[in-house]
C-alpha cells in the first residue's frame, strides 16, 4: 500500500509510478510463475518502456517479451503513454520478427492492457471502449475493477503473443 500512496503522492514523478507496477507485477500478478518474469528499464532496438514482462516460452525454452509497460506520471497524457508503447511494440516486433506482442500503458496506479500487431497503427484494447482513450477506460489498481486487470494478465499468459486471436 505504501507505493501505490507513494505514486498517488508524486504528481511530477514518473519514477514512483514505476516502482509501483514493478511492485505489482512481480511480487502480485505474476508471482509464483516460475516461467515469467519482470525487469525493469528496457531500452534498446530504438525503444525505451519502463517495465518489460518475460515469458519462457515452451519447447525451445526461448525467453520472450510477453507485455511492454509504458508508464507516465499521474497528470500525464494518456496519447503521450499510449504513443510511447505504440512505438516499443513496433521496435519490438520488427527486431525480434514477431508478429504480436502485449503491451501495459499506465496514468500514475491506473492501467489499461493491449494488444498489438505488427504493421498496425493503433493498440488494440483487451477491455474498454475502442477508439481514442481517456482515463474511463484505464482501471485504477487500487479498485474492485481491478480484477479485470488480473484476468487480462492471465489470457496473456494463456495465450502468448504470436499465437493470440486477440
Amino acid at each position: 500500500m505504501a507505493f501505490w500512496v507513494a505514486a498517488q503522492n508524486a504528481q511530477d514523478s514518473e519514477q514512483e509510478s514505476v516502482n509501483f507496477w514493478q511492485l505489482v507485477l512481480s511480487k502480485s500478478v505474476f508471482a509464483g510463475d516460475d516461467d515469467i518474469g519482470v525487469t525493469p528499464l528496457a531500452t534498446g532496438d530504438g525503444m525505451k518502456v519502463d517495465i518489460v514482462v518475460k515469458h519462457i516460452e515452451p519447447p525451445a525454452l526461448r525467453i520472450r517479451r510477453l507485455c511492454v509497460v509504458a508508464v507516465k506520471k499521474p497528470n500525464a497524457l494518456i496519447h503521450d503513454v499510449e504513443r510511447q508503447a505504440i512505438t516499443a511494440c513496433t521496435s519490438y516486433l520488427i527486431s525480434n520478427n514477431m508478429s504480436s506482442v502485449y503491451a501495459m500503458t499506465a496514468i500514475g496506479t491506473a492501467a489499461r492492457l493491449w494488444k498489438y500487431k505488427k504493421n498496425d497503427d493503433y493498440l488494440t484494447p483487451m477491455f474498454g471502449g475502442d477508439g481514442l482513450s481517456d482515463m474511463t477506460d484505464y482501471i485504477e489498481a487500487n479498485s474492485n475493477a481491478a480484477q479485470i486487470l488480473l484476468t487480462n494478465f492471465k489470457h496473456m499468459v494463456a495465450v502468448p503473443p504470436e499465437s493470440s486471436t486477440r
